[in-house]
């Protein structure tokens, strides 16, 4: 392994207040290993979370803009045909549009860390 920083990871959140699942990813980010990797946070515009004092030196990036399928529930994802086909759509433009961010951040690997961005993001990164 090299250790040189140069492996740059892509962190992809969707959220815009402070949650749980937000304060593990500062967590994780702020122990992470500097001389073999960088950190870039990619997240909803105006993500409010983003604001701690922990992750200042952190590249961030708005990935995508707020969107009515971000704030969906986790089990109204899937509800009824009609739902999850326009779902289904939203995803991919948005995952398209993350493909777009993280080719031009120089991005080797994607972190998600959500149910959404899972989705979202796991297409993008395959999608390469």
């Amino acid at each position: 392994m090299r250790h040189d920083g140069s492996t740059r990871i892509a962190y992809v959140d969707h959220a815009v207040d402070f949650g749980g699942a937000e304060h593990s990813l500062i967590e994780l980010i702020s122990r992470l290993d500097r001389t073999s990797f960088t950190p870039v946070i990619l997240h909803t515009d105006g993500a409010k979370w983003l604001q701690t004092n922990n992750i200042a030196d952190i590249e961030k990036i708005a990935a995508f803009p707020p969107h009515p399928l971000l704030k969906q529930k986790r089990d109204e994802l899937s509800t009824g045909v009609l739902r999850l086909l326009s779902n289904t759509s939203a995803a991919l433009r948005l995952s398209l549009k993350l493909r777009a961010t993280l080719r031009r951040a120089g991005v080797q690997l994607v972190h998600t860390n959500s149910l959404k961005t899972h989705f979202v993001g796991g297409l993008a990164a395959r999608l390469g």
